[in-house]
Formats: structure tokens, C-alpha cells, sequence
């Protein structure tokens, strides 16, 4: 039987996902039966490669068949997809396929560009109460079904793509994974992704579906797992991190392994070949049908970069390719691996052979577009990312020039070890982790990360004025850390030192502050607590002018206009605040302080029944507001609705009695007495 004209396409992108992980390519290690089914009926490429072992950019060069030099996008959350490149789902939805994607991870939310062309891209992430309410992740399970059930609706050719997230750092599978892999969760989350690509398999065919669809499964880059001194991904590019699975079922063709050299570029050219449709100009990759008709493919570098460190942290840049069984990593300190020879890249020969040609070669694939496609990060964006490891914010000055040490395999041992202290301290070993990051820091007192986290540290065990003098001192060491910069205004505004953060604060100009509105909302923090509203004001307009869709700014601006109306009794300013509330809340609906805020701005407006709603919202929402129990109950009391106002009235005295000084105590105890009476 030959593959149907219009053949359905299922792409299944692995977040994380290392190749020898999988028992089709490694039977070593944990057995993925599911996958290892697909392999046995399809073609494995045995050497695949990715472009960038970060998530964001390794999939825009899937979607777009191109590499990050032609399509922009560079590191995770700091780059937009540029609108007027063409995307997998852009082409096949103009040739009739209805497209979906259901997304498991943040870093490929709607907002970086990559749902152009899809009918429908799913990447709602679930929502907890409270705090940080939008989680980095959606489960396997949960994507698999969400997959399973556009299906179901689906009467034309689809194209569905399907991305699993799971095994991305922090590796938490669910039971009975959790349990049977207790030694390695980390494989643990492989085998979860496994049994969950085995239910969408079934339901394919269930639903006589199999015979109709072309199934590629890849992974955006793999992991390090402590390879190389990497524990996890996005600094080096070796094999680990660069060598991704490849698997491609077409219906009734003959298994196959391919141990020629491709890359992720390839797979949009393979789709338009094994649907019958021409490929559209522009593509870099080639398709990889020759290749599963038994063929030979003609040799063609691989390029390759990690610029993470470069955006984040100001190391060295590191670009390179693999051209045959060699592979060149163009850095200040450069490396050439025979990968035949050397796989594991345990045997440096760049000092041995002419890096000329090498060098000619990477310049030629290093040549940029002009796509404009960097973004400023808002500050949504860079909480998101940073709950999944990343270290994203406002990008570090950019050098031209770069020396050894700044390579990237110099510095990547000492930031390892300044993070391995956070886990020391919080295991108990202290005194272990401080005397780590003192040597550290004496040997490389450029490395910001690490007087940073002696300072948590300090911090943690209540050594404040160590602390203090940690980032102190480091402010003088490196006066262009912006991560020092802020962590020191952060310290001292957690100690309820506003003068001093603001002393610091107004100390030096640093480019990062025009794009970063966190630095502005806490500006305008510590001219409120010092009683400056029109600094404060300017602050926080100066922040929402940055990134006006930041929910904090708004409910930060309506505290100020509250307590500024307290101070001053000007009703138009407690108009201001109620509007800056009701700001946040269209924004962020589920955001606990600014329904309590709202609650208070309705109260002092003698506007009971709102403050009502908006106060029980707030509760709701977190039941640790204190303060929201004490105008709630005292809401029903103005109404002389007593009975009512007596539950959280006495919540409030056991949840914050012991902060009232005896007069407080005594009035609200009165108030708590003369609801009883009139009940």
C-alpha cells in the first residue's frame, strides 16, 4: 500500500530530551517501549543534530528550516519569531491541512512568535492559587490528551505538533515513575514521555488514523546530566547537549537506519516531500527522503551555537560546525573533535591541525540575516524563565572582544560550584558552601554569580550585616554587575532600609535599567516607604512605560495612590488607586493583592458592597491576607451586619494579633465584643 496523497503529519518535539536515553539508540539505560515500536517500523537517524541546545531557538530552526543566523532567534524568551518568515504550519495550512499545537513549556509560548500558521495553539499552563500561579510546564498526560481530543474534531489533512516538556530540569515525574526510577528521576521523566507517546500511538490506531499519518519524533537538544561538567544544558555544545533522536514513520516503508550526518533544518524539506508538496524558497535544509529510500545524502555542515552565556552573562560567544566526522567549536579557546574516532570529544585537536579552512567555513555560516527578531523581556517573561533555571533578564553588556577567560569552559566550572553552594547551604553544610564561594570569589572576583550567593546565603542564616558587607563589597569589584546592582537594592529593601537602596540605586546609570521595570517598581517602593509620592509616581510610570502588560506595576501604583490619599485626602487620588487595581486585575484576574487592594480602595470610598466582593475575592485567592479578613469583617460591621462580620473578625485576631500593639488589641477586641452583643 502506498502513502496516501495527502498524508496527515505528527511532529513529536521531546523538550531535554538525550538521545542515548532512549533504548532504540542505547539499550543501557531505561527502556522506552513506545518509542522503541515507532523506531522498529520507521527510520532512525542514528547522527542528528541540533542547532542550539535551548529550547525556543533549536524550535524556531525545526518550524522554519533555518538556522539561528538567518532566523534571529538566539537564546530563550529575549527573541520573537519574525513575522514574515514561514513556518511549517504557515505552508501547510495554505495547502488545505488544518494545524494544531499543544505546547508543554513556557519557553514556547504564543508570545515568542512560533504559533504562526497553527488554527489552534494551546499553550495554557496550569494554575495553581496564589504566588506564582502560571507553572513553567503542562504534564505529558495532559498535552497528549489535549492532542488527542483536536483529533477527534479533525475532518481534513492535519498537521498536529506535540511538545513534551517533562524531562526538563527539575527532573519530577509523576508515580509510579517517581518511585521505579527513585535513583534517577531524570530518566524517570523519559519513560513518562514514553508511555504517554504510547496512548496518542493507540489512539491512532483506534481511530484507523496510522495508516494515514507521517510521525517524526526529535528532541530540541538533549541533556548534559554532569557530561563535560555541564549538569544540565545550554552553556556547552557538546555531544550530549547537540546529538538529538530522529525518527521518521512513514506508513508501509521498510525500517531503516541512517547514520548520516542531518540536522533539524532538514525536517521542514522532508515534510514537503512526503506530502507531495513543492518546497517553498528560502529553505536551508534538505529533505531526508533520499536518505529513507536507502539513498545517500551529499555532505553538508552542521552549524551550531550557544549564545545563552553570551546574552545573560557577557562570556564568550560560541559558534561552530560539524562538516563530516569533524566537528570545530569557534571559541577563544577552540576545539576540533574527530566524532568517528571520538565521540565522547574527550581528544582536543585543534592545537594539532590548521583551523584556516575551519574558520573560513564558520564565518561563511555565521552571517546574519538582518531579521530583526531581539525583544525586550518584560518582566512576566523573565519570572517564567527563571523558575525553569534560566537566567534571563535584561541582557549583559556586550563585548566585541573576548579572551580565554572568558571562554565558556573556564567559567562554567566556577559557576557550577557557586550554585552547587546554594544546595550545600540548604542541605545544612554551610560553613562548606561560604568557604567555596570565597575561594571562588578570590580567584575570580569577575564571576557576579558567586558574591550573589554567598550574600542568599548570608541572608538565609540571618547574617545580615555579612551580608551587606558581601554585596558591598562586591559593588566596588564589579560596578557594572547588574545582578549585583540589584540583588544589593533587593537586600536592603527586605531590611526595611529604604535609603540606603535608594542610595545605591542612584549611585550609577546601567543600560539594563531602560528595560527592566522591576528596577523602577522598586525605585518607586522606597520613595513611597519615605513618604516621596511624586518620585514614586514618576518611578512607576517610568516601569509601566516599559512593559505596561505587568500586573505588579499596577497594583504597586494603586497602593501608592491609597496611601497618598491617606496622607493627603484627595478623593481624586483614591479614584486613581481603584482604577490602577482594576488595571492589575484585567490583567492578571486571579491576583490576590489587587482584589485586596480594590477591596480597601472601596472601603475607604464607603463602597461596602464592592469592598465586600473584592475582599472575599482576595481571600479566596490567599487566605494569608490577614488584613483582608480584618476590612472584610470590618465591612459587615459598618453595615451593622454583625453576625457576619464576627468570623473574620476573629480570624484576623488569631492571624495577626500578635503584631497590635495593646490599644489595637483592646479596640478590636471592643468591636469583636459588640458584634456578639448584636448578632
Amino acid at each position: 500500500m502506498a502513502v496516501p496523497e495527502r498524508p496527515n503529519v505528527l511532529l513529536i518535539t521531546v523538550d531535554t530530551l538525550r538521545t542515548d536515553r532512549l533504548s532504540c539508540y542505547n539499550p543501557s539505560y531505561v527502556h522506552t517501549p513506545n518509542i522503541d515500536s515507532l523506531a522498529s517500523q520507521g527510520v532512525v537517524f542514528t547522527r542528528a543534530f541540533c542547532h542550539v541546545p535551548l529550547t525556543l531557538p533549536s524550535h524556531a530552526s525545526i518550524l522554519t528550516g533555518k538556522i539561528p543566523p538567518a532566523h534571529g532567534v538566539h537564546d530563550n524568551g529575549r527573541f520573537l519569531l519574525p513575522a514574515e518568515l514561514l513556518t511549517i504550519a504557515e505552508y501547510l495550512k495554505s495547502k488545505g491541512y488544518a494545524t494544531g499545537a499543544f505546547i508543554g513549556g513556557y519557553p514556547l509560548h504564543s508570545r515568542f512568535g512560533l504559533s504562526q500558521g497553527f488554527n489552534i495553539y494551546d499553550d495554557r499552563l496550569a494554575e495553581v492559587s496564589g504566588g506564582d500561579r502560571e507553572l513553567a510546564e503542562v504534564k505529558a498526560e495532559v498535552v497528549a490528551s489535549r492532542g488527542i481530543n483536536w483529533l477527534k474534531s479533525q475532518s481534513e489533512p492535519w498537521f498536529l505538533w506535540l511538545h513534551f516538556y517533562d524531562p526538563h530540569d527539575p527532573y519530577e515525574p509523576p508515580e509510579p515513575f517517581k518511585t521505579k526510577f527513585k535513583e534517577n528521576p531524570y530518566e524517570g521523566e523519559v519513560a513518562y514521555v514514553d508511555e504517554n507517546v504510547g496512548h496518542l500511538l493507540a489512539y491512532l490506531h483506534e481511530a484507523n488514523l496510522a495508516d494515514k499519518t507521517i510521525i517524526i519524533i526529535t528532541a530540541d537538544h538533549g541533556e548534559s546530566l554532569g557530561d563535560h561538567g555541564e549538569s544540565t544544558h545550554g552553556f556547552l555544545t557538546y555531544n550530549p547537549t547537540l546529538w538529538v533522536p530522529l525518527i521518521i514513520v512513514r506508513p508501509h516503508h521498510q525500517p531503516l537506519r541512517v547514520d548520516r550526518l542531518v540536522s533539524h533544518i532538514d525536517i521542514f524539506p522532508t515534510i514537503c516531500d512526503s506530502t507531495s508538496l513543492p518546497k517553498p524558497a528560502g529553505l536551508e535544509g534538505r529533505s531526508l527522503l533520499p536518505a529513507i529510500s536507502g539513498k545517500k545524502l551529499s555532505p553538508r555542515p552542521v552549524y551550531f551555537e550557544c549564545l545563552y552565556p553570551y546574552f545573560s552573562r557577557g562570556w564568550a560567544p560560541v559558534h561552530g560546525h560539524i562538516d563530516g566526522r569533524l566537528k570545530f567549536i569557534d571559541s577563544p579557546i577552540p576545539e576540533l573533535y574527530d566524532l568517528v574516532a571520538d565521540f565522547n570529544e574527550e581528544h582536543n585537536q585543534a592545537l594539532k591541525l590548521d583551523l584556516a579552512r575551519f574558520k573560513r567555513t564558520q564565518e561563511k555560516l555565521n552571517r546574519e540575516s538582518g531579521l530583526k527578531a531581539e525583544q525586550k523581556l518584560d518582566e512576566e517573561a523573565i519570572e517564567k524563565l527563571r523558575s525553569l533555571g534560566y537566567l534571563a533578564g535584561p541582557a549583559a553588556p556586550r563585548k566585541k572582544s573576548f579572551s580565554a577567560r572568558d571562554d565558556v569552559k573556564v567559567m562554567l566550572p566556577l559557576y557550577e560550584e557557586a550554585m552547587e553552594a546554594l544546595r550545600l547551604s540548604a542541605a545544612g553544610k554551610k560553613d562548606l558552601a561560604t568557604e567555596g564561594l570565597k575561594r571562588i570569589i578570590k580567584e575570580r572576583p569577575d564571576l557576579d554569580v558567586a558574591h550573589v550567593n554567598l550574600a542568599l546565603i548570608y541572608e538565609a542564616s540571618g547574617q545580615l550585616e555579612d551580608a551587606r558587607m558581601t554585596l558591598l563589597n562586591a559593588l566596588k569589584t564589579l560596578p557594572e554587575s547588574y545582578d549585583i546592582f540589584t540583588h544589593a537594592i533587593g537586600h536592603f529593601i527586605a531590611t526595611e532600609k529604604y535609603r540606603e537602596a535608594l542610595s545605591i540605586a542612584e549611585s550609577r546609570y546601567l543600560p539594563q535599567m531602560d528595560s527592566d521595570p522591576k528596577f523602577w517598581i522598586d525605585l518607586g517602593l522606597c520613595y513611597r516607604r519615605l513618604g516621596d509620592y511624586s518620585k514614586a509616581q514618576a518611578a512607576y510610570e517610568r516601569a509601566t512605560a516599559i512593559d505596561p502588560t505587568y500586573a505588579l506595576v499596577h497594583n504597586n501604583q494603586g497602593t501608592l495612590y491609597l496611601a497618598w490619599y491617606l496622607d493627603s485626602g484627595d478623593k481624586s487620588l483614591l479614584t486613581k488607586s481603584f482604577s490602577c487595581f482594576e488595571k492589575a486585575i484585567e490583567l492578571d484576574p486571579d491576583y490576590a493583592a489587587a482584589h485586596y487592594g480594590r477591596g480597601l480602595a472601596a472601603y475607604r470610598a464607603g463602597q461596602l458592597d464592592q469592598a465586600l466582593t473584592s475582599l472575599n475575592r482576595a481571600i479566596s485567592l490567599n487566605p494569608d491576607l490577614a488584613d483582608a479578613f480584618f476590612y472584610l469583617g470590618m465591612s459587615f460591621y459598618k453595615q451593622k451586619r454583625y453576625g457576619e462580620a464576627l468570623g473574620p473578625l476573629k480570624t484576623y485576631r488569631v492571624k495577626a494579633g500578635h503584631n497590635l500593639s495593646a490599644t489595637e488589641l483592646r479596640k478590636l477586641d471592643e468591636i469583636i465584643n459588640e458584634c456578639q452583643r448584636g448578632r
